[in-house]
């Protein structure tokens, strides 16, 4: 098993651009990929997920901001 991170403090630098695109080429080429977003500001997880109105992300979660799940559609979160 591989592990990709993406990983800058600076913002716009196209970390989620690249993220997705990783994924998706990965995903393609027969891989199994497992995206986690861990961003605050949840644009992979808004991406990926099939509500048009995303509250909730791993960070929230993490430091006990909110509790939930989020709903993906079948081939989008994990590919």
């Amino acid at each position: 098993m591989k592990k990709i991170c993406v990983i800058n403090q600076k913002g716009g630098s196209g970390k989620t651009t690249f993220a997705i695109l990783s994924c998706l080429a990965l995903a393609s080429a027969g891989h199994k990929v497992l995206a986690v977003d861990c961003d605050p500001q949840a644009g992979l997880t808004n991406y990926l997920s099939r509500s048009e109105d995303i509250r909730l992300g791993l960070f929230d979660i993490i430091i006990g901001k909110k509790s939930g799940s989020i709903s993906f559609s079948k081939n989008s979160a994990i590919i």
